[in-house]
């Protein structure tokens, strides 16, 4: 059988063993929250990729499994970097999403065709409702939205209890987002976002610290941290600068 060539060279393809990595640690089990150094790596990589479509190709059927596993806390995880991708990406990334197999499960997810726990199903209901109103250069989210509006989701309003787990889109496009130290939680530290500007005047704090496998703390990642402006423009490298100790 012969196969049709790839759109996208070898010199490409590269990237794929090292965005897989990144994703994997990101989304490990044992962590007890979103780890922000690990989450950072995921979007650099896609960022920096040779082809930010290849790698945002990669990047939705990685998720895609990891939410189609039914571990909840690696579908948590999975949120928290799919919901920077679509902010922090750009275009292209979403562009990808609208457009990939990950939004049909995200759907039906919402539509409760695929069983997933109470917080899972009203985290993803959040992300498509901002996904609908935010990003208007693809009908799909808006489709998504209002077909699940159809079906009598239990969406929550915009300013509601979910905009304390994602940060609201509006408003940071041009503002650093100064982190500040979190409690421990279950033997990880879970730092806090302070919200910079908001949907409909919401600010809110969610979880984007986070400790290492196996429990140890990751230097400075629970701590504070600047991230650099870069990093709110689509298609820019990702910079982040932590304390040393």
């Amino acid at each position: 059988m012969i196969w049709p060539f790839s759109k996208y060279s070898s010199e490409e393809k590269r990237v794929k063993p090292r965005l897989y990595a990144s994703i994997d640690r990101a989304t490990y089990e044992r962590l007890s929250a979103p780890n922000l150094a690990s989450n950072l790596d995921v979007l650099n990589v896609i960022n920096t990729a040779l082809s930010p479509e290849y790698a945002s190709v990669k990047t939705c059927k990685r998720l895609g499994i990891k939410m189609r596993g039914g571990f909840q806390n690696v579908q948590v995880l999975s949120l928290h970097i799919l919901c920077l991708s679509v902010r922090h990406n750009g275009d292209v990334f979403q562009r990808t999403l609208a457009k990939s197999e990950l939004l049909k499960d995200l759907g039906r997810i919402g539509d409760r065709s695929m069983w997933t726990a109470t917080d899972i199903h009203r985290m993803v209901l959040h992300l498509l409702q901002e996904w609908a109103f935010e990003v208007k250069n693809y009908p799909d989210f808006q489709l998504m939205y209002n077909y699940l509006r159809s079906k009598n989701a239990p969406f929550e309003p915009r300013n509601g209890p979910m905009s304390t787990i994602f940060q609201p889109y509006p408003g940071i496009a041009e503002q650093l987002m100064q982190l500040q130290q979190g409690s421990m939680l279950g033997g990880g530290v879970s730092g806090g976002v302070n919200g910079v500007g908001g949907v409909e005047g919401g600010g809110g704090e969610g979880g984007e610290g986070g400790a290492a496998p196996g429990g140890e703390q990751r230097p400075g990642s629970g701590g504070s941290a600047l991230i650099g402006p870069d990093l709110l423009r689509p298609g820019r490298s990702v910079s982040v600068r932590l304390p040393v100790e």
